[in-house]
């Protein structure tokens, strides 16, 4: 069965980003044919021991008020696709109380989201810089694929597509899946590999023609170019090609905890998560996403 997208949670805060977010998610449901959840978590009011009344009204009153502003942004988009002559896909609307980034994890897996799509900002504050943002939250703990989107990056149909390679055996049966969705729209798919120039061993991988070979052989699916870039940091060498070959999409499977932890470690995570201008989309090893 082919890979499918057919539940998207956005969770907002109501910020820029997360709205940009949304409104990528809703086309990105049209695109696939899914439905969107639209998702808020209201942290609860915390008052004396002896207020308990009025905590509880005032998380109320939050829900009450986020409930309004998430109706309103629903109404503004199905209006703003009307406009341009399309139909709004389905889109729910949930509200749930706890802490961020442990209750969106949660709800994504209670209520089976193929995939969570989030926002990312470039610019953080001090907690962001001390305890990481919810995004980086998800993006590490999540069992769902996760979909992170820049504030400035607006949906377009996916045709150019990178996928941050490793090299290994694997890699093949990654590829094969990464080319296979969302929609089965991807044109050409770029494999891109980062070679450490100072570690040993790197470049005793398989080999870049022996993979494109392989899928041209095939004669199915998209066009699949294989890149070699060098450098020590891997996020930015990453974030600099895709940048310069306008790719809608950098996909990466986290399959192996050594790319993961040079991906997400530090200045990495920073780099490409927090600052990335294109679209980046994490899945774990086992799976695609998909619908429950």
């Amino acid at each position: 069965m082919l890979p499918s997208i057919q539940h998207i949670l956005c969770p907002t805060d109501f910020s820029d980003t997360s709205i940009n977010a949304f409104r990528y998610a809703v086309r990105l449901a049209r695109h696939v044919g899914a439905k969107v959840q639209l998702l808020h978590v209201v942290i609860p009011e915390v008052e004396a021991l002896d207020l308990p009344v009025v905590a509880a009204e005032a998380t109320c009153t939050r829900i009450e008020t986020a409930r309004t502003m998430m109706e309103t942004l629903v109404q503004e988009e199905g209006r703003a696709l009307q406009a341009e002559g399309a139909t709004a896909p389905v889109v729910e609307v949930s509200i749930e109380v706890g802490a961020p980034g442990g209750t969106i994890l949660d709800v994504a897996r209670r209520d089976g989201a193929s995939v969570v799509l989030m926002g990312t900002r470039r610019t953080h504050g001090l907690l962001d810089r001390l305890f990481g943002s919810v995004t980086q939250h998800v993006v590490e703990r999540s069992e769902r694929p996760v979909w992170v989107v820049p504030l400035d990056a607006a949906f377009a149909p996916l045709h150019e597509v990178a996928f941050a390679a490793q090299l290994t055996e694997a890699d093949p049966w990654y590829i094969h899946l990464t080319a296979r969705f969302p929609g089965n729209q991807v044109q050409r798919l770029h494999v891109v590999h980062v070679v450490h120039v100072h570690r040993e061993g790197e470049r005793d991988r398989v080999s870049c023609d022996e993979l494109e070979a392989f899928f041209a052989e095939r004669r199915k699916g998209p066009e699949v170019r294989c890149h070699l870039l060098e450098g020590t940091d891997v996020a930015k060498e990453l974030n600099a090609f895709v940048e310069a070959q306008g790719i809608g999409l950098l996909v990466v499977w986290s399959r192996h905890h050594n790319l993961m932890t040079r991906l997400w470690s530090g200045s990495q995570a920073a780099t490409l998560a927090w600052y990335t201008r294109v679209p980046l989309l994490v899945c774990r090893s086992g799976g695609v996403p998909a619908g429950r």
